[in-house]
């Protein structure tokens, strides 16, 4: 997937929203195996998820927005499941919850504020514009007004000539 998005970078062609989900989803998978492999929900490296849940927040919408929470918390799962690598065998106990528990909170928290930091981000830029035009409409009716009087001006004063030279 890396290799993809460099080809498409590198044709200059925009990523699409899809092409950022694929790409997210891929590195959070792949990170995610890779924790279960080195220790599960207790390595210190699963905090690196917080990465990929704040750039899904930031930069997915919509149904691939709230696909992506479905994968990340998917993975947070599989890091609590397989967090031996080996058949559960046993009683789980409350403080194994803890981990999890926490980290969901805290994905959430980061989930909920970025996303919430992105909309208001998007609702500024669309004001932003709004008042550039509404300034430039305003620049135009300005520079229209004093073109106009300029022409009432260069009409009248031929006008008064005449008219003070015939009195």
């Amino acid at each position: 997937f890396n290799l993809y998005s460099i080809v498409l970078l590198r044709e200059k062609r925009e990523l699409s929203e899809r092409d950022l989900f694929l790409q997210l989803a891929a590195d959070m998978v792949t990170l995610t195996a890779l924790l279960i492999f080195t220790g599960g929900i207790r390595n210190p490296f699963v905090t690196l998820l917080f990465i990929h849940a704040g750039l899904g927040a930031l930069l997915l919408t919509g149904f691939l927005g709230v696909t992506f929470l479905g994968v990340l918390i998917t993975c947070l799962g599989l890091l609590f499941l397989l967090r031996n690598f080996q058949v559960l065998a046993g009683e789980i106990y409350v403080t194994d919850l803890l981990p999890l528990v926490s980290l969901f909170i805290s994905l959430g928290i980061v989930w909920g504020l970025i996303a919430r930091l992105s909309q208001k981000m998007s609702q500024s830029d669309r004001k932003l514009f709004q008042l550039k035009e509404q300034q430039a409409r305003m620049d135009h009716q300005r520079a229209l007004g004093a073109l106009t009087s300029e022409l009432c001006h260069q009409f009248a004063t031929p006008l008064n000539t005449i008219k003070l030279l015939t009195d």
